[in-house]
């Protein structure tokens, strides 16, 4: 009960810093760092930390792990506490989900690739190619693969049964059902991100956790370093129509009309990290922006449950309505409406520093400040 208050009063126990790298390293090598699962992991060239983060309302200690020489430099890494599996690759961007692991091999002469393997057995599951700008797991047979088409109106979130025929491989072919954004504004250049928690909860002898029924899926529509637009989208809002999908379709496609006008929210003039996804957790996801620190509660059941006992509480907002986004708007060609409800906390960085960005976990916010040191608010 003391975790749980802590997090709908946003009132942190403690506050811990955490060096990120030795300056020298900074100045000559580019930093990598995950959190998943609350432990933090820190890369950079051959060298590795891993911090468990404390809670001291769930007796969680800080604990330290150190790999000193990978025998290489590396560009990413993806891991899963929960299944002790840590990836390490020199580059590309990686996604894991139980025993999946897909990659994304980006191409600036030929069409992005998607390769899926079992990181247990070995085996390579798919490999799919096209205009990929993104990819993640809905399920372990599911991938749902972002694509646009340069200089292109036309963006979809294509979805990919892994247990069907792995040919073909081209993502327009191998899709069993789309779902299609709006007609983007040609006069910009778009990609699509999609971000999810995959990890499930650690075997810690923890009486409760975020459930793994639902969680949340954060597609963000951008161009260049400018101001992004974000689409927050449960996953029961695309499993919903993949499973009550004709079978007797080859290939569904949904419009916005059925799957974002009721089943999202867009959120505008948010600053989400183009490069570090851990952002997201469960239902939750953390964002500043130039009024502060967001957090976004798209957890249904508990807002509709506030709501009916008349729970709401003050300093927080609750988005009830549908929001447009005009015609004038960068991204669509035309007013785009939504109206998934949610709930936003907001608050202010301790000790007003200047944050780069924010990751989220079952019992602490971590704060990248410009300076390159993690500060952790314990909950």
């Amino acid at each position: 009960m003391a975790h749980r208050k802590a997090w709908m009063d946003l009132t942190w126990s403690k506050t811990h810093t955490i060096a990120m790298f030795d300056e020298e390293e900074l100045l000559a090598l580019d930093g990598a760092w995950e959190f998943i699962g609350g432990v933090l992991g820190l890369g950079i060239g051959p060298r590795m930390r891993f911090i468990q983060v404390p809670s001291t309302l769930r007796d969680i200690p800080m604990k330290e792990w150190v790999i000193q020489d990978l025998g290489y430099n590396l560009k990413d890494f993806g891991m899963d506490p929960s299944q002790d599996l840590l990836i390490v690759i020199e580059e590309y961007n990686i996604q894991v989900f139980k025993n999946k692991v897909a990659i994304t091999l980006q191409s600036e002469d030929t069409e992005n690739e998607v390769i899926v393997w079992n990181w247990m057995s070995g085996e390579i599951i798919r490999i799919i190619t096209g205009e990929i700008r993104a990819c993640a797991f809905l399920t372990e047979q599911l991938l749902m693969v972002g694509t646009v088409l340069d200089h292109s109106p036309y963006a979809a979130l294509d979805i990919v049964d892994l247990t069907q025929d792995p040919e073909p491989t081209l993502a327009s072919e191998a899709k069993c059902c789309s779902f299609l954004f709006p007609p983007l504004n040609t006069d910009q250049e778009f990609s699509i991100l999609t971000d999810y928690t995959s990890s499930s909860p650690s075997n810690k002898p923890q009486p409760f956790t975020t459930s793994q029924e639902d969680r949340l899926l954060v597609i963000a529509i951008y161009y260049g370093d400018a101001s992004r637009m974000v689409i927050f989208v449960p996953l029961s809002t695309f499993l919903g129509k993949i499973t009550g999908s004709n079978s007797s379709e080859p290939s569904e496609t949904f419009t916005w009309e059925d799957w974002g006008l009721h089943g999202s929210r867009i959120v505008t003039n948010v600053s989400l990290s183009q490069i570090w996804f851990c952002y997201v957790h469960g239902m939750k996801v953390v964002a500043p922006s130039v009024n502060g620190v967001h957090i976004f509660d798209f957890n249904q059941r508990g807002l509709m449950r506030d709501i009916s006992r008349c729970n709401l509480k003050i300093g927080e907002d609750y988005l009830m309505g549908s929001n447009i986004c005009p015609d004038e708007d960068e991204y669509f060609d035309h007013p785009v409406e939504s109206s998934l409800p949610c709930r936003v906390q907001s608050f202010s960085p301790p000790n007003g520093r200047p944050q780069d960005a924010f990751m989220l976990g079952e019992d602490s916010i971590v704060m990248i400040p410009s300076d390159r040191e993690f500060i952790v608010l314990e909950f």
